[in-house]
């Protein structure tokens, strides 16, 4: 148990040291709501479980800053509540561009899983019909 809390704590201080060394890439804005975010976070220690929702967003969080731009749910200040699963707290506003352009408007992918690590890969197969 107690060397799930110092791995936990250890990949939460790991991250918060690379938000903070890539920061100064962010609008002023997004700083601000990275700073809430962190502290936020900083103070969801208080068991096992909730270390671990921690360090869902702090992972997610890690990877909004790398990439230079905010998704939700981090675009809003954090909640004043504890912090529930990570993937109840994001409300998609707008569909992806793969399913915005495929025939079925997405229905298909839409029904396959999320993958929060790896990759998730498609294929299809058509046949061109040939006309007499």
């Amino acid at each position: 148990m107690c060397d799930m809390v110092e791995d936990l704590n250890y990949e939460f201080n790991y991250n918060m040291f690379v938000i903070r060394t890539m920061m100064s890439s962010l609008r002023h804005e997004d700083r601000k709501k990275v700073v809430c975010w962190m502290n936020k976070l900083d103070s969801c220690n208080h068991s096992i479980d909730e270390m671990r929702i921690r360090n869902g967003f702090m992972y997610s969080l890690t990877e909004n800053v790398q990439k230079g731009k905010l998704k939700p749910p981090f675009t809003e200040d954090p909640p004043q509540e504890p912090l529930s699963d990570m993937d109840q707290q994001i409300v998609q506003t707008e569909r992806p561009f793969i399913s915005q352009q495929s025939l079925d408007s997405g229905s298909f992918l839409d029904a396959q899983p999320n993958v929060r690590c790896g990759a998730f890969c498609y294929l299809a197969v058509l046949s061109k019909t040939t006309e007499g």
